[in-house]
């Protein structure tokens, strides 16, 4: 997973803005800005990361305000164009990625600090639908702005914004969508980083939690760059295999985790 973030971060550079740059280039800073930040903590990473998730929002909402003007609502319709199966889809395809890699978040939880850790499942879930909100309505945004291109666009949000023009002086906002997408990109990429370096540490039951963590980050930059060799590639295990790998391997094994530790923690009868 660690690595499908870094190369999703180089395949939008190499297709958008620096179409002649290698994408190891872009990889490799990836990867060697999330290690120095997992390296700072968890702590550090909590509280830079609301800060970045605040420059994202404003970005994508900024884009929101300024592309009503441009919405044409009649692209809505018809409803099912191409039949049901692009829906069912899309319906596989959104519990897999990103929904269904919350479970993930199982081993980031035990950080929360104690007098916190009855409010954090309520803060999971509220902040999950506020995510699926701003999804829904950035594709929808879409959709009536670009049209039957929306759907062969691979970065719409940043497609969209390169329509827009704020009088004569804010020109290229595009840009600033750029930034804001790579933004999240990079705090995904950081937390997966971290939460694979807990795991292996803990597997390995070292003391020092920085002792693999460069070797880790080599690994996952390896990856990058040999795994997938074609865009098509890349599309195919995004779409069809990772939802699957992450149902079977991530969703079923915590679910039944959780329903044996339920069964087992019931009150005896009698």
């Amino acid at each position: 997973m660690f690595a499908y973030i870094v190369l999703g971060v180089g395949n939008f550079f190499i297709n958008t803005m620096m179409l002649e740059t290698p994408i190891y280039m872009f990889n490799a800073l990836t990867i060697v800005v999330a290690s120095y930040t997992v390296r700072t903590g968890i702590d550090a990473m909590g509280r830079m990361f609301f800060l970045l998730l605040c420059i994202m929002m404003f970005a994508v909402l900024m884009v929101l305000i300024y592309t009503i003007p441009l919405a044409k609502w009649d692209m809505l319709l018809p409803l099912f164009p191409e039949g049901f199966k692009p829906v069912l889809h899309g319906t596989y395809f959104s519990p897999g990625f990103p929904f269904a890699e919350l479970f993930m978040f199982a081993v980031i939880l035990p950080f929360v600090r104690k007098e916190s850790r009855r409010r954090a499942g309520k803060w999971m879930y509220r902040m999950t639908a506020f995510s699926g909100l701003v999804l829904l309505v950035v594709t929808v945004l879409t959709v009536i702005t670009l049209g039957p291109l929306a759907d062969a666009r691979k970065f719409s949000l940043y497609a969209v914004a390169r329509l827009l023009k704020i009088g004569d002086v804010l020109v290229g906002i595009e840009a600033i969508v750029g930034i804001a997408m790579m933004v999240g990109s990079f705090m995904k990429a950081a937390v997966v980083l971290f939460i694979l370096n807990c795991v292996t540490v803990r597997f390995f039951g070292l003391n020092d939690d920085k002792l693999l963590l460069p070797a880790i980050a080599f690994i996952g930059f390896l990856l990058s760059i040999t795994m997938i060799h074609t865009e098509s590639e890349f599309v195919f295990s995004v779409d069809i295999v990772w939802p699957i790998l992450v149902l079977t391997l991530g969703i079923i094994p915590l679910v039944l985790a959780a329903l044996i530790t339920f069964v087992k923690r019931r009150p005896g009868r009698g």
